[in-house]
């Protein structure tokens, strides 16, 4: 990472809520600069709810793909999406790039991992369970 890194500010709100934006604007950047981060892009995905084209995350994505951001940042991880599988695909998306995914809100990333994992092992297990009906 540079000496100073840049953050690249994810905001999303499910339905069109500028004020709901503005707040998670406010947290981001005041991590941000707590931390010592310069913000460069701003994407606002606003209005966007559970759709899976979601043209300021594909934004992100490009921004930290072309180098110009080496932190993704968003509010929380629901922000990004309310699938795991999502989030963990945005952050393995980024650490491929040498960025990583930071939450405003503390949620460390690792959290979206375990549960993952553990929806996965469920899953299996459903998979592999057979349910026998008696005729």
């Amino acid at each position: 990472m540079p000496a100073q890194p840049v953050a690249a500010l994810y905001l999303r709100s499910a339905s069109a809520n500028d004020a709901a934006i503005e707040e998670q604007r406010r947290l981001c950047t005041a991590l941000a600069e707590s931390q010592g981060w310069r913000i460069g892009e701003t994407v606002v995905d606003n209005g966007v709810g559970g759709m899976l084209d979601r043209p300021g995350l594909t934004a992100l994505r490009t921004c930290i793909a072309e180098g110009r951001a080496q932190i993704a940042l968003a509010m929380e991880p629901v922000r990004i999406a309310r699938d795991p599988k999502m989030i963990k695909d945005l952050v393995d998306f980024c650490a491929a790039r040498g960025a990583k995914v930071v939450f405003a809100n503390g949620a460390p990333v690792g959290s979206v991992m375990s549960f993952e994992r553990s929806l996965n092992a469920m899953r299996l297990r459903a998979r592999d369970t057979r349910i026998e009906v008696n005729p």
